[in-house]
């Protein structure tokens, strides 16, 4: 049994079977009609059937056979339309997570040509992660830059300050002054004001004062209270 398949489109179809090539010329030039065993016809019809390709039957009237070549017809505008589609898509999803256009095929932009379908114009990607991470640096170096101003300026502070004081006199830190002046306090306190004090310190301000100042504290103490009359309390 042999079937006959009829190419209406105005496009050549290149088919493959049983490893050999050939083609099915378009619509209007020798070839366009081609008679081929049953299996091979099938096989033809189901790869190319949706571009357009079908088959005439013995005795098809030209108004039947009319009526096949618009339908081949409307199937290739149809598969053309998606296939350019597919590329619309995917252009503007790639455009819309950054990603680089992909240019069509030579064929894809000649259908959209005949078929009037405008195709995704390309364009450029705008490296925003670049940009950020150059934004990011030039801030950086930026506070770096106001950091090492800073530090510059506090180290002329205390060159200055150094300059000010005594030879014998060192720069002291907020912290040691503030124990000195805890110091010279507790020495002015007598037994009515120095009791209550030590018993408000608690434990955990007690045990931060230097060693030297838990000392005087304890002696102090011992000085107002004997151990029977008042026990230190830390």
């Amino acid at each position: 049994m042999a079937i006959t398949l009829f190419n209406p489109t105005d496009d050549d179809f290149e088919a493959t079977y049983g490893g050999v090539t050939f083609i099915i010329s378009k619509c209007g030039e020798e070839g366009h009609m081609v008679r081929v065993e049953d299996s091979k016809g099938n096989h033809l019809l189901n790869q190319l059937g949706p571009r357009g390709l079908t088959s005439l039957d013995y005795g098809d009237d030209e108004e039947t056979k009319k009526r096949k070549a618009d339908d081949g017809k409307r199937r290739s505008y149809e598969f053309k339309r998606t296939q350019i589609g597919r590329y619309n898509r995917d252009n503007e999803a790639r455009k819309a997570r950054q990603l680089e256009y992909v240019e069509p095929p030579k064929q894809i932009k000649e259908w959209s040509k005949d078929l009037g379908v405008k195709l995704v114009a390309p364009y450029e990607v705008e490296d925003i992660k670049n940009e950020e991470i150059s934004q990011l640096r030039s801030e950086n170096k930026q506070r770096t830059k106001q950091v090492d101003v800073l530090t510059d300026q506090v180290k002329e502070l205390m060159e200055t300050i150094k300059q000010l004081l005594p030879d014998n006199e060192e720069v002291k830190t907020e912290q040691e002054i503030d124990f000195e002046l805890t110091m010279d306090s507790i020495k002015r306190m007598n037994r009515q004001t120095f009791k209550p004090w030590v018993e408000e310190l608690k434990q955990t301000k007690y045990g931060a004062y230097p060693v030297e100042v838990q000392d005087y504290i304890r002696e102090k103490w011992a000085g107002f209270f004997d151990v029977e009359e008042q026990a230190f309390p830390y």
